[in-house]
């Protein structure tokens, strides 16, 4: 019983990826469902092709954090993360500061530990400083 329960709780997760929709900037393209849940993903700074989000192993109403591909290689650049817009959101999450990962010839990786409760994520921010290398 235990197991259906969790199924169900993944069901309910995964419904929600797929029903909100999203605003972007930068021209931003990435598709309707690469977001958990939540109304809105702001870009400043650059372009995101995708985000992964890694879903904790023992509770899937939980994010462990989340991977960011931008386009273009931004190994010299920082990445950061933060849900709820700062402090204005409920709950507030701190900005993350991103590790940076490698440049694939068209993406740079940043891997964003950023624990969260998904269910109370209302919006995504992403925040690219410093510019691409030439």
């Amino acid at each position: 019983m235990h197991t259906k329960t969790k199924l169900v709780g993944a069901a309910t997760i995964v419904a929600a990826l797929a029903a909100g929709g999203a605003a972007f900037t930068d021209s931003n393209t990435m598709p309707t469902n690469q977001h958990v849940g939540y109304g809105t993903v702001t870009v400043t700074g650059g372009t995101v092709d995708h985000i992964d989000y890694n879903i904790n192993a023992t509770d899937v109403s939980k994010l462990d954090g989340v991977t960011v591909w931008v386009n273009g290689d931004y190994t010299a650049s920082t990445v950061s993360v933060q849900w709820n817009n700062a402090n204005s959101g409920t709950p507030a999450y701190p900005v993350v500061t991103c590790t940076t990962g490698a440049y694939d010839s068209t993406d740079t990786e940043f891997d964003c530990t950023a624990p969260i409760d998904a269910v109370t994520a209302t919006s995504l921010d992403v925040t690219i400083t410093t510019t691409p290398k030439s």
